[in-house]
């Protein structure tokens, strides 16, 4: 919860730039109780700005903001979806989890959706936002599900705050702007508590971690 109690987060994931974003916010005169956590600097960012907030934040996530001023539930996703968030709804109820099967277990009853397996033979997945029961349905990636409760029956709406598609252009490959924005990748995914390791498969891919992260130091 926050301070006031007027707020509260659920968050599964990993924020790149807390300290940062930390920084900001301590500059508006937002105080902290911890001095490490992303999680908090999550609430207090989302409970300052709003879920305008999301747009300045780098790093994998779901998240559940419950701001009990406005009566809103937020339900977000990071922009390509690496950590997932389900919802189940049905009149005045609503769950959430990270996990599908959990879903299935709060739900008195969970009915196959007969569509969705032409759809996954098809297509070998289940488009978002739905999923393999009915009245269940991913979050999309880089978007927000807002869950409006203020009146007797609950209002849903999707808003999308990324789009990959405003990523596309015609340019020419350049090397050297593309290893500058891979190193920048590593250094910021280095942000940890802990020790960080790496899995080496050979592969072109973890050898270029690798050597990005001796380089960085």
């Amino acid at each position: 919860y926050s301070s006031d109690f007027k707020s509260m987060i659920m968050f599964n994931g990993e924020i790149y730039n807390h300290r940062e974003l930390r920084i900001e916010l301590e500059k508006k005169g937002i105080k902290f109780k911890t001095y490490h956590s992303d999680t908090e600097v999550l609430l207090n960012g989302l409970s300052y700005y709003g879920p305008s907030f999301i747009n300045k934040v780098i790093g994998q996530f779901s998240i559940v903001f419950l701001d009990l001023n406005k009566k809103i539930l937020y339900l977000i996703r990071d922009r390509v979806g690496q950590k997932p968030l389900y919802y189940s709804k049905h009149d005045r109820e609503l769950a959430f989890s990270t996990n599908l099967k959990s879903l299935l277990k709060i739900k008195n009853e969970a009915k196959i959706d007969e569509k969705e397996i032409t759809n996954f033979i098809n297509f070998g997945v289940i488009p978002s936002p739905n999923t393999i029961f009915k009245d269940t349905y991913k979050v999309k990636p880089g978007h927000i599900v807002e869950v409006d409760f203020s009146d007797d029956k609950f209002k849903y709406k999707q808003v999308s705050y990324w789009q990959i598609e405003n990523f596309i252009d015609t340019k020419k490959f350049n090397s050297e702007k593309f290893f500058s924005i891979f190193q920048d990748s590593v250094q910021k995914r280095l942000e940890s508590d802990v020790p960080v390791a790496n899995f080496a498969s050979g592969g072109i891919d973890s050898t270029a971690i690798i050597k990005a992260m001796h380089d960085i130091g």
